[in-house]
């Protein structure tokens, strides 16, 4: 942006052809640059377990910028019993400048501490702890059933089973070769955390595009409040969807649930919820599902 000055030094009016020839010269003369003074940067909302975060402020008469946060999340929403940062890039609309803003002028409604370097828009804001979860607590499309020693991770079930009846491998056929071909080894583990593991090792056998109706690609196509990754859950993870059983609710409780934690080539782990127990069943049983997911 600039002021442009005509000086007129000759005109062609006032002389006759026979006069030399005009010379007309601009002087452009650059407008100062407004240093940046809107410290309250708008549009960050403090973190709340289960929201989404920001990825913009809302812009101002003299800058617009964009939002990251750290911890960085897997999923969409902000957990719970986290410290989160955000990290504000401004931008200086045209007739402003950062150069002259002062270290840490900037504020963030809710956020302690707020810094910025001298002459910069890059802006760290912390903010306080979000809340907690407890077991049985609404969140991440279920009912949280597991809460780590963290208190920021666990596991979440969905509110209904996904299926009343499904094998644990292939699909329901007379054909002797699909027989065979379902008493076949995967490896898998029992233990809580191991559910997503188990689900992608099984798919990676019985894949979730020919064999749509087996217990993990029942999980892992299922999609529920705008989420994919759920995965049938492992021996320990559904001994402990059986303990809080009553908190998270929808069980069919006289029926077995599978796990996706393999004993052999023939059986798998399930639990049986009208008594508690866990027990070893043939692949080709046909036991309820319900969908887990981490958070």
């Amino acid at each position: 942006m600039g002021i442009v000055f005509l000086i007129n030094l000759l005109s062609l009016a006032a002389f006759p052809q026979s006069a030399q020839a005009v010379t007309i010269k601009s002087i452009t003369v650059a407008a100062a640059l407004k240093v940046i003074d809107i410290v309250a940067i708008p549009g960050v909302t403090v973190p709340v377990r289960g929201a989404v975060p920001v990825t913009a402020i809302n812009e101002t008469d003299q800058y617009t910028g964009t939002v990251s946060w750290s911890p960085t999340r897997t999923g969409t929403i902000f957990g719970p019993f986290t410290s989160y940062t955000a990290t504000i890039i401004l931008a200086p609309k045209p007739g402003f400048t950062l150069t002259g803003v002062a270290a840490d002028l900037f504020t963030v409604a809710g956020a302690a501490p707020v810094n910025n370097p001298v002459n910069s828009g890059d802006v760290t804001a912390v903010f306080p702890a979000t809340a907690q979860v407890s077991i049985g607590d609404s969140f991440g499309g279920g009912k949280v059933f597991y809460i780590d020693a963290s208190k920021q991770h666990g596991l979440i079930a969905a509110p209904a089973d996904i299926s009343g009846s499904c094998r644990w491998s292939t699909e329901q056929t007379s054909t002797v070769n699909e027989t065979d071909y379902a008493y076949q080894t995967v490896v898998t583990t029992t233990g809580i955390g191991s559910g997503q593991a188990n689900t992608n090792a099984i798919l990676a056998k019985w894949s979730s595009t020919v064999y749509p109706n087996t217990a993990a690609a029942m999980c892992d196509n299922y999609l529920y409040a705008g989420y994919t990754d759920w995965y049938l859950p492992s021996k320990d993870e559904l001994q402990e969807l059986y303990n809080q059983r009553v908190k998270v609710g929808g069980f069919a409780d006289n029926y077995y649930y599978w796990s996706s934690s393999e004993n052999d080539a023939y059986s798998a782990w399930g639990q049986i919820f009208y008594i508690g127990n866990q027990t070893i069943s043939s692949k080709y049983y046909n036991y309820r599902v319900r969908a887990v997911r981490a958070f």
